[in-house]
């Protein structure tokens, strides 16, 4: 599914209300923008559990030599899961600043999966996670906010994570991220009811 731009247009919102979501093998949702038209949105209703697997993922990115921002994505389920390589992202690759990513679920668990809003020359957007029970981190997960990946400007974006505990076995390299390689570093907030294992 797309809502992408590639000129001054600004891309539409692409929703999606469902009881279940599978999105797997590649398989995208994209909101992107290639010109200078703002990227679109991302609504994910579900009520149930999102599965975001094999190499699939969300997309509300800009690319190289856009100028256009780029687009968020909100995200509401029960239960969320991203694996073996998917992705939620807001990352620019252009001159845009990057989009927001906001979650509101029970649980959300990355095993080798990650949650960006990097940016390679601009500001990073920014992400926020609020997750009743449990923040689970496998497998050389990441969630990242970091902006100039190419060693160039911008602030990293800020990350908030509201959650009841927070999990990541120290052996397995998942990181939790809000760099910049010459701007400011953005900042990170945790909220936990209980105490974090990192």
């Amino acid at each position: 599914m797309r809502a992408d731009t590639s000129s001054q247009g600004k891309g539409g919102t692409l929703t999606v209300d469902t009881t279940n979501l599978l999105v797997r093998e590649g398989a995208t949702i994209s909101a992107l923008t290639a010109g200078e038209g703002n990227a679109g949105n991302i609504l994910l209703r579900v009520k149930d559990s999102i599965i975001l697997t094999k190499d699939g993922g969300l997309f509300a990115n800009t690319t190289e030599g856009s100028t256009g921002k780029g687009g968020d994505i909100f995200i509401y389920p029960q239960t969320l899961t991203i694996s073996d390589g998917a992705t939620i992202s807001v990352n620019s690759q252009g001159r845009g600043t990057g989009g927001q990513i906001q979650l509101q679920a029970d649980s959300l668990t990355l095993d080798n999966g990650t949650i960006s809003a990097e940016t390679a020359s601009t500001d990073g957007g920014d992400i926020t996670l609020d997750v009743q029970d449990l923040l689970l981190l496998r497998n050389g997960s990441q969630i990242s906010t970091t902006a100039g990946t190419e060693r160039a400007g911008g602030n990293g974006g800020n990350l908030e994570i509201n959650t009841g505990s927070i999990v990541a076995i120290p052996q397995e390299n998942s990181d939790i991220t809000a760099n910049a390689f010459t701007g400011d570093g953005g900042q990170i907030l945790i909220n936990t009811q209980s105490s974090p294992t990192i």
